[in-house]
């Protein structure tokens, strides 16, 4: 993590950790952090900033919250999980589901009224795989932020 880094050596510097190897992602909000922006991996703009900023970054954190830039890193990867539980469970379902349709297990076969509700249920259990994810989700969220109120009040955050 660098800070108070000049206006003129952010891309540059987003470049030479980029040539370690390393991802890189830049939180800004003014004119002078949009080529620093747009070199990075993930480029974080402050939503009070300016719109070159904004218009330079992957993502825009509406409050100006430091924080936020975690919270958005968790949320995708948390998205990113359900939509691979999602996959699974499709694929799961097609390399039981289709054979059987097709009367590959003959003499067990699936009708279509049994193939079309089989669907409707496979659809129906990504969809409470999902709303499950979320709501765990602003749950946790909803501790962290309480939690990380207690802890600022005591004078212990950012150690």
């Amino acid at each position: 993590m660098f800070a108070d880094v000049l206006p003129g050596q952010k891309a540059s510097k987003v470049k030479e950790l980029q040539a370690q190897g390393k991802k890189v992602g830049m939180v800004g909000d003014g004119v002078n952090d949009a080529p620093a922006l747009t070199q990075a991996d993930v480029g974080f703009a402050i939503g009070a900033g300016t719109d070159v900023a904004i218009e330079s970054a992957d993502v825009v954190l509406m409050k100006s919250d430091p924080y936020d830039v975690v919270g958005a890193v968790e949320l995708s990867h948390a998205t990113l999980r359900k939509m691979h539980q999602n996959l699974w469970w499709a694929v799961g379902y097609n390399v039981i589901a289709f054979p059987l349709a097709a009367g590959v297990f003959y003499p067990f076969l699936l009708s279509p009224e049994i193939a079309a509700l089989a669907m409707s249920g496979s659809s129906a259990t990504r969809a409470e795989i999902g709303f499950r994810g979320a709501e765990r989700r602003q749950k946790r969220c909803a501790l962290q932020k309480t939690f990380g109120r207690a802890l600022s009040a005591m004078g212990i955050a950012n150690r």
